[in-house]
Order: C-alpha cells, then structure tokens, then sequence
C-alpha cells in the first residue's frame, strides 16, 4: 500500500493521469479486503439467486450507475482503467470471471485475481509515467562530436 501511494503522489502533476486513480487504487483495496465470510453473510442474508449482486453490493460491480470508478468520471475515456488498457473495465477477463461467479467460492477468488490484474495496470503504468517523465527531462538535441567530420 505505500507503494501505492508513493505512486499516486509521483503522478499527481502528471495531467495525462488526472482521471480517478485514487478510486482505482481504493477499488483495488476494497476487492483485497473482502472475505468470504462477508460473500457469505450477504448471501444468507438475502438469499440471492445470482452471485454478482453480493459484487453489486459490496463494489458497485456490474451497474454503471453504482460503480466507484464510473461515477467519479463523466465517460469511460476518462476512466483510468481505459487509459491503461485502452478498452473498457467490462471487456476483461477478469470482470468476465466476477459475472460469472457461481459460488461464493467463486466470487471472492475472482474478486483477488481483479485486484491482482488493476494493481499490474497500475504498477505498469508507473513504469511508464517514469520512463516518460526522465526522457522529457533528457536533452533531445545529440551533442555534436569534436570531430567536425564524423557524419561525412
């Protein structure tokens, strides 16, 4: 988590990333968090047929009018999900296995391997914010060699 936040202070003048990475990152922690036992009490509890509406419940998942990261942008392009991927949240794997959840089982696995998929966006696109950044700061102009005659 410190990681995480060291990173979400190194981009914060980066203008590209002014999207809603502090929802992302919280989104990451939330998928982390969640137990089994919660999965379960909410399934007892309600008795739900289908599995994703304990996601639904617990995330946001699955309904754009509810979901943490679409409801802290105007559209999807300012998503940041999209601007690592470059598609939306709902065209992954990983939000396909949260869908198709069958048992409670399922669902908090998926929820781990979601949180493991956004926290290798993030971290990647880390790499290349810094890669970006020091080859801005780097002079563009070669230096001319002392030899004159060099490119002849």
């Amino acid at each position: 988590m410190k990681k995480i936040k060291s990173l979400l202070n190194k981009w914060s003048d980066n203008t590209l990333y002014k999207t809603n990475k502090k929802e992302f990152i919280a989104l990451i922690e939330e998928y982390e968090s969640i137990t089994l036992e919660q999965i379960e009490t909410l399934n007892k509890e309600y008795n739900f047929l289908v599995i994703r509406m304990i996601a639904n419940i617990l995330t946001g998942f699955g309904i754009s009018s509810m979901c943490t990261l679409c409801l802290s942008c105007k559209d999807c392009s300012e998503c940041y999900h999209v601007r690592c991927t470059g598609t939306r949240c709902t065209y992954d794997k990983t939000y396909t296995n949260i869908w198709n959840a069958e048992t409670c089982e399922d669902l908090l696995q998926a929820f781990k391997a979601r949180a493991k998929y956004m926290r290798t966006l993030l971290l990647r696109e880390s790499k290349r914010v810094t890669r970006t950044t020091s080859a801005s700061t780097q002079n563009p102009f070669p230096k001319i060699p002392k030899n004159k005659n060099a490119y002849i």
